[in-house]
């Protein structure tokens, strides 16, 4: 479901809205945008919307970190690839440098939003 859909349901379709939707539309949505959003759709207050924004945002991060994956259907899919090290270079220099291992959280799988298709089945 879109922003503009979220906030249609909820009959919070404002002419000034339509500028800032705009505005995320072209831009990409922050974090603070996000919390914005939670806070006008289930009418409560920016604190409260940024605990919620906060509390889902801790318990993604602390997921990926001890390896598990993450699917948040018609959204996407989460998981985090492990990296070899490896040598590098260093831009400026020129000089060969030796890169650590490393994790780092990609997105598997963008979501499908209402193809109706279901995977597996």
């Amino acid at each position: 479901m879109t922003i503009e859909e979220v906030i249609s349901l909820k009959g919070h379709g404002e002419p000034a809205l339509d500028g800032r939707l705009e505005t995320i539309r072209r831009n990409g949505m922050t974090k603070a945008d996000l919390i914005d959003e939670v806070s006008r759709v289930v009418e409560l207050t920016r604190k409260e919307s940024e605990v919620i924004v906060e509390a889902i945002f801790d318990s993604v991060v602390r997921s990926l970190r001890s390896g598990d994956k993450i699917e948040i259907r018609g959204f996407g899919s989460f998981r985090t690839r492990e990296r070899q090290a490896r040598i590098g270079r260093n831009p400026k220099t020129g000089d060969r440098v030796d890169v650590p291992p490393s994790a780092s959280p990609i997105q598997a799988q963008q979501g499908t939003q209402g193809s109706g298709q279901r995977s597996g089945g």
